[in-house]
């Protein structure tokens, strides 16, 4: 990512952010809802390459607890879930939290999810980026870069 050509997108609740392309599409940052969503330009493409950023109120769960019942849920949710790798990590510039990599599939075709995982409070912050499986490989290192531009605030919600 071309730093003077980003655009940062900030959670109109939570105050969380990221950094994609400035050519990307944004929804959802104007309105107090649970998530926003920023896709890369439309070209005709079957699918676009997406990044949600959510927060949610884990009423009182933990990180942890938090993060079981999300594994656990994941199959019931996307059509082939696959766990391919999960690890404890610092997101969000140094927050204590982890980083999940997946598969699924959507209409029949294969994706890869990377979700980076962190809680401020109660609040459950989750930032996932999907690709097609196909395209995971070039794309890596641009979801890399969204996910080392995120931020939480200390205090969110």
């Amino acid at each position: 990512m071309n730093s003077r050509a980003n655009r940062v997108v900030t959670h109109a609740v939570s105050g969380a952010s990221f950094a994609v392309p400035g050519t990307w599409q944004v929804v959802g940052e104007e309105r107090a809802g649970d998530d926003v969503l920023a896709l890369e330009p439309d070209h005709g493409q079957v699918f676009r390459i997406n990044v949600v950023l959510t927060a949610v109120d884990n009423a009182g769960l933990g990180l942890a607890d938090w993060q079981e019942l999300t594994e656990l849920s994941m199959p019931q949710v996307l059509h082939d879930y696959l766990l391919l790798d999960r690890e404890d990590c610092e997101v969000a510039g140094g927050l204590p939290g982890g980083r999940r990599l997946a598969h699924h599939s959507a209409d029949g075709l294969p994706l890869t999810i990377e979700q980076w995982f962190t809680q401020v409070g109660s609040v459950g912050h989750t930032l996932t980026a999907t690709v097609p499986d196909t395209l995971y490989d070039t794309f890596a290192r641009v979801m890399t870069a969204i996910a080392g531009t995120w931020r939480v605030p200390e205090v969110s919600g």
